[in-house]
């Protein structure tokens, strides 16, 4: 029995029955191990997500500032106070809380940067939209006529109305605002003009602001010296105005009307690149003259002639370019890439066979 005993003994010493005893001693105390790694790399996360949140509104508040509006600087400082109270609950180890809330002010803060960069790539083409609407509610009230439509007249009524008010929100500072108002009337206002006909344009008034741009070419034609890229804009705008002036003499007073617009826009370019030093405004000028030229030519995205839709494509890819660009003040390089985005519209636009002008080449000049 003695004997049996110190056998059962013995046994219960082996290393087998240790390595038993020390895997459940190893299971039990991992439990609370991976549970504090799990706390660990959680309580991290949320860390990582107030940096990000924090480092996202530091680089977007300058550009809040520059833009100015109440309303954005507003939200601006109440995704701060957000931010602050969501630090406040990781700092007080109420980690769900914080977790919660700074997800929401970093995804916040996400999709308000995107409308202040979007705000900011326009913010120089106000002016030129503003002139631009202002420039065509004008021809519209003048060539349409006395004997304009009711429908007319009302929809010329609310274009002008939106016009005024965006122009006092921009002096209020209320950007957004300003340029919703703004952007709807260009759209009114574009409808109209597509909508014209020869039964509620008058040829007397179509033939004054045929006129106008014709002196404004010539103002930039006296100059004793004009650069190049003002001579290749002024060049296009002449080519433009000979369309204008082709339209009009067969009875076409909407396209007679909406090439001496694009003229214009052009002209604008010549203007400000004759003056010498290169500002944003003038490179603002410069891209809204190729959006200009696109949608004055915009048939040419449903050609099937042979190379139109690349021609198209990369047209479109410059003109992103030059905003991008732009944005960066990098004025240069984007008054490049907006002169090449026009020169690639309008050699689509001439293959297409919808403008005049010389045989454009194989292999457009960019």
């Amino acid at each position: 029995m003695e004997r049996r005993e110190r056998e059962i003994l013995k046994r219960k010493r082996t290393p087998g029955g240790l390595v038993l005893v020390l895997v459940v001693t190893a299971l039990v105390a991992g439990a609370p191990i991976r549970e504090v790694r799990a706390q660990s790399a959680g309580q991290e996360r949320i860390r990582e997500t107030l940096e990000q949140a924090r480092s996202l509104y530091e680089q977007l508040q300058p550009l809040a500032q520059r833009i100015g509006d109440p309303a954005l600087l507003q939200r601006m400082q109440a995704l701060r106070s957000q931010w602050q109270v969501a630090s406040g609950h990781f700092q007080g180890r109420r980690y769900q809380m914080a977790a919660r809330m700074a997800q929401r002010n970093l995804d916040e803060l996400r999709r308000i940067g995107s409308a202040l960069r979007r705000l900011s790539q326009r913010l120089p083409y106000y002016q030129r939209l503003a002139e631009r609407n202002r420039e065509v509610l004008r021809l519209l009230q003048q060539t349409t006529g006395p004997a304009r439509s009711r429908e007319i007249q009302r929809r010329l009524t609310l274009a002008a109305d939106m016009v005024e008010r965006a122009g006092r929100a921009r002096s209020g500072g209320r950007v957004v605002e300003a340029f919703r108002l703004m952007e709807q009337a260009d759209v009114m206002l574009r409808r109209m003009l597509r909508q014209m006909d020869r039964g509620n344009l008058t040829p007397e008034a179509v033939e004054t602001e045929l006129q106008q741009t014709e002196r404004q070419a010539e103002r930039i034609q006296v100059l004793p010296e004009i650069p190049p890229g003002a001579a290749e804009a002024l060049e296009r705008a002449l080519m433009l105005q000979e369309e204008a002036r082709r339209y009009f003499a067969a009875g076409e007073f909407r396209l007679a009307l909406t090439r001496t617009l694009t003229a214009r826009s052009a002209l604008r370019v010549a203007r400000g690149l004759a003056g010498g030093r290169l500002t944003s405004e003038e490179v603002a000028a410069a891209i809204a003259h190729a959006e200009e030229l696109m949608a004055t030519y915009a048939e040419t995205a449903g050609s099937e002639v042979a190379g139109v839709q690349q021609l198209w494509s990369q047209a479109q890819r410059m003109l992103e370019e030059a905003r991008t660009q732009l944005e960066a003040g990098q004025l240069d390089p984007a008054l490049e890439s907006a002169r090449s985005a026009a020169k690639l519209a309008l050699t689509a636009a001439r293959r297409a066979g919808l403008t005049s002008g010389p045989p454009p080449p194989e292999e457009p000049d960019v």
